[in-house]
């Protein structure tokens, strides 16, 4: 499916029905990535991955893009689809504009998932993005990843007040494609099912490798 927003043709999956999980991938990569996402939760959510502009089958685009513009992207397409607030989950860059929607338009979201996502290095704009969540907050990692080993991880859910921190065995950096029943699983526990939607107590430990931060 494909939607104009902003001026370009955004492409992106819509499938299921209840509370709606957002899904955003990273560079250089595609929606496709959180196919087995989608199908683990479209029977019982409502499941939404675009592929942001200039990916996937989004129209191309020329030059860098600001994060900004993939938040005002992303805000545009909620909108034509009526989702309402959401969980929003990102990926690396994914979770990099999913801190930067929170930021902005935080009456949007009902909490986010940051997975493979470190707090920056020598860079503030992840820590001053962060700063500002004041919501529910999973963030995953793989044990194994050599891009975000998991004391960057850590580091950054400590900068989340209420975070939960998971790490998945035997995963490195695309943990969700690599280990996605234990990934899913993790999801699972966090958002806790019911007819109620959300539940807000989301923070409980999910396993031997979660911690409350």
């Amino acid at each position: 499916m494909k939607a104009t927003v902003n001026g370009i043709q955004i492409a992106y999956t819509d499938e299921g029905q209840g509370l709606p999980i957002l899904f955003l991938h990273d560079f250089p990569l595609s929606r496709g990535v959180w196919s087995k996402q989608v199908d683990a939760f479209k029977t019982r959510f409502r499941v939404i991955a675009p592929d942001l502009r200039g990916f996937g089958e989004s129209e191309p685009v020329a030059g860098p893009i600001p994060i900004q513009r993939f938040v005002e992207d992303l805000h545009a397409l909620m909108e034509y689809l009526v989702t309402g607030p959401v969980i929003l989950a990102g990926h690396a860059m994914g979770g990099l504009v999913a801190l930067a929607f929170a930021s902005t338009f935080p009456k949007f979201l009902r909490g986010l998932v940051l997975v493979g996502m470190t707090t920056g290095g020598e860079s503030a704009e992840v820590q001053n993005l962060v700063a500002t969540i004041r919501m529910p907050t999973l963030v995953v990692a793989g044990s194994e990843d050599a891009l975000v080993p998991p004391a960057k991880a850590e580091a950054l859910a400590r900068l989340i007040p209420g975070s939960q921190l998971n790490l998945i065995p035997k995963a490195g950096h695309l943990v969700a494609i690599e280990q996605p029943a234990a990934f899913n699983e993790v999801m699972r526990s966090w958002l806790a099912w019911g007819s109620n939607g959300f539940i807000q107590n989301v923070r409980q430990p999910v396993g031997a490798l979660a911690r409350q931060i």
